[in-house]
């Protein structure tokens, strides 16, 4: 069975007539009747019991009535599927992000999309790291991402998002956490509950650099696999740990201080990257959305 034949019998089923449904297909009654008795006589029944005077639906018309229904609408919902998959309104947006200092954004971002796109689904992948993020956009497991670079790969472009400082979190009766400013060397004999040196993150890479500029090196204490543990091992009364800005805004202890760190290491900028080449219409609508709801920040001083 052909599509124009489902139509044509549905219409000669709803009419009774073949005349009328004719007209209403937009055709002559002759290639409708070839139409019909074409499709008769590929399913080997009768579909409809025909006089001068009237047409009636045979049995084997009446059960053909709603699979046909059935089977258009199934195709109707089909072209519509891809019609607004192919315009961005539905698919499927991978993002990665490395969580505490980025989820804000990633929240609102999201938010935004629901309400004004709400066929977008969302694959979130959180601790996602610098070097993490990169491969996942490279090899395009992922669509979009919080990434930093101090040098952006040429398959990839980006939008600054976030500028980050560092700071000191230490638990406010810490000795240090009155200061107006810390340097590398206030911390040098200080346990430091740092990230992991793997995977690979911005953060630990420029901690690491701020000591190694003053000629130190820090005394990592203990390591953890996220913001949030570190986090709560300072707040338990462990030592302190460095960390972003933006991090401590949606991580900190009630009994967490933070102290700016001056150190010669440039603020960090990260961006809203993906590849150049990516051209899923879901990810394009969510960039423009992106445009409206998340400004840019400046890349430089």
């Amino acid at each position: 069975m052909e599509l124009f034949q489902l139509n044509a019998f549905l219409a000669v089923a709803e009419e009774l007539h073949f005349g009328q449904a004719a007209a209403k297909l937009g055709m002559a009654q002759p290639p409708l009747s070839r139409i019909i008795r074409q499709l008769e006589e590929e399913l080997g029944v009768e579909l409809f019991y025909r006089t001068t005077r009237s047409v009636r639906l045979a049995p084997a018309g009446e059960a053909l009535v709603k699979p046909a229904m059935s089977i258009l609408e199934s195709v109707r919902e089909t072209e519509e599927s891809i019609r607004r998959t192919s315009t961005g309104d539905i698919g499927t947006v991978r993002i990665g992000f490395a969580g505490a200092s980025s989820n804000g954004i990633i929240a609102k971002l999201i938010t935004e999309a629901s309400n004004r796109k709400p066929g977008i689904r969302f694959s979130l992948e959180t601790t996602t790291y610098a070097a993490e993020a990169l491969t996942g956009l490279t090899d395009e497991t992922l669509d979009l991402a919080i990434v930093r670079w101090d040098e952006k790969p040429p398959h990839l472009t980006g939008r600054p998002v976030l500028r980050e400082q560092m700071v000191v979190a230490l638990r406010k009766d810490h000795p240090l956490a009155q200061r107006d400013v810390l340097t590398p060397h206030d911390l040098k004999d200080e346990p430091l509950a740092l990230l992991a040196a793997t995977p690979q993150s911005k953060m630990r890479e420029s901690i690491m650099q701020a000591f190694l500029l003053e000629g130190l090196t820090p005394h990592v204490g203990i390591e953890g696999p996220d913001s949030w543990i570190t986090g709560a091992l300072v707040n338990a009364g462990y030592g302190a740990t460095i960390t972003f800005d933006s991090t401590t805004a949606n991580t900190l202890h009630p009994s967490i201080a933070t102290v700016p760190l001056k150190s010669k290491v440039a603020p960090t900028i990260a961006y809203l990257a993906h590849r150049t080449d990516n051209s899923n219409p879901a990810l394009l609508e969510l960039l423009e959305i992106a445009d409206d709801v998340i400004p840019s920040v400046a890349a430089q001083d």
